[in-house]
């Protein structure tokens, strides 16, 4: 039995835990004994990790070991200086130990940093990413205070841009769309990454469970992190608002996160409490009942790699209504299996209003969003690319081996 390492962030929510369980999934057709490793976030566990002011106390990381994730084992590793960011994924000891402990070794990731520790000691991988670096990340650093912002523009930034080079050099990365591979092959400075591979959909599981009646009202909703600066969640908040006050009977789920005090001050201040609905944790398996229930899935995110849940929405015919964040540019079609907008509450207002107004060509977006995903996204195609993948990678391992 292969003994296979993946890199990946902490599996709590979001997409990236998606491409996980796809990629376990595969790696079950090989039988083989998976461990899973991530660096363990400092703003959840800061006992783990060292940062600047805990030098004097010649502290070194440590780790937390044992949080299942779908039967496999996981890692979760502290760093020094987590502030530096770079230094989160560095090949410490530990990580060094569980790289010779196994026999292959992947990163699935929102960036390629993951795959960093692979790097550094010189071990054949294979990556599966969503973004690069720094597109998943700019507007995160807006939150920054001052003196973390002089840190990040003199040292964080240049050298992790370079690290994210040397990785997207060795020809080991699977973009997870069109506009990833792009923007990866801009920093390499050539095509360094030709496969594609997007997030497969389950179409038996994720399907219309209901028959959409008319009705005097409009459900939208978002699935991810929206306390995530990139998913410009204060954005749909806004255009609820300006819904409401042009008389726009409208409801707003989100699912997956709990809202901060900000987001919370500004849904007091448009006066649209009643018609914000926040599930802070749903059940896989419980998406297709909430989205059967939806008229559109609204993207109003800065960046997007590919953005999943809209694809699972779309596979339950609910069309998408999204900013021009990337990812969701490559496979919806404007007026044909969703609406494109850009990133003003005016444009986005004006389509949800439009969602009310227009039953027909709503229900035309929702049945052609299915076919799309059924057409480029089906589960046994990207199961078979991937694990051609693998098997290449493990081909080559055993070479690297014999010499």
């Amino acid at each position: 039995m292969r003994k296979v390492l993946i890199s990946t962030i902490q599996p709590v929510s979001g997409g990236v835990p998606t491409m996980l369980r796809f990629v376990l999934e595969c790696l079950s057709q090989r039988s083989c004994e998976v461990t899973i490793a991530y660096y363990e976030p400092y703003s959840v566990s800061s006992e783990c990790s060292v940062p600047l002011y805990k030098l004097p106390l010649l502290k070194s990381p440590s780790n937390k070991i044992g949080t299942n994730f779908m039967g496999h084992e996981c890692v979760g590793l502290g760093c020094w200086l987590p502030e530096l960011e770079f230094t989160n994924y560095w090949a410490t000891e530990r990580w060094c130990e569980l790289i010779e402990s196994n026999d292959l070794h992947i990163c699935v990731s929102g960036s390629s940093l993951a795959a960093l520790p692979f790097l550094q000691t010189k071990t054949p991988f294979l990556a599966w990413v969503a973004t690069d670096w720094e597109g998943d990340r700019t507007h995160r650093v807006e939150q920054f205070g001052w003196f973390r912002r002089l840190i990040d523009k003199t040292l964080v930034k240049a050298f992790t841009k370079g690290l994210e080079k040397k990785i997207i050099e060795t020809e080991s990365t699977i973009a997870l769309s069109e506009h990833t591979r792009s923007e990866l092959n801009k920093i390499a400075g050539y095509e360094a990454v030709s496969d594609v591979m997007q997030m497969p959909i389950d179409t038996q599981v994720f399907k219309p469970l209901a028959q959409k009646t008319e009705k005097d009202s409009i459900k939208i909703g978002f699935v991810g992190r929206f306390e995530d600066p990139r998913k410009h969640i204060s954005l749909l908040l806004n255009s609820v608002g300006a819904c409401v006050a042009k008389g726009v009977s409208v409801k707003l789920v989100l699912v997956g996160d709990s809202l901060s005090s900000e987001n919370m001050a500004l849904i007091a201040k448009l006066g649209v409490a009643e018609m914000v609905e926040v599930i802070s944790y749903v059940a896989r398996e419980e998406l297709p009942n909430i989205f059967s229930d939806w008229d559109a899935f609204v993207i109003p995110s800065h960046q997007e790699g590919l953005c999943i849940a809209a694809l699972e929405a779309m596979a339950c015919a609910v069309p998408v209504i999204s900013t021009k964040c990337g990812g969701p540019e490559t496979y919806i079609q404007h007026g044909i299996n969703g609406w494109l907008i850009d990133h003003n509450k005016e444009e986005l207002s004006a389509a949800i209003t439009d969602l009310l107004q227009k039953r027909v060509e709503r229900e035309f977006c929702g049945q052609n969003a299915r076919e799309t995903v059924k057409l480029s996204f089906s589960k046994e195609a990207k199961q078979e690319q991937f694990l051609a993948s693998f098997d290449r990678m493990a081909s080559a391992v055993k070479l690297f081996q014999r010499k």
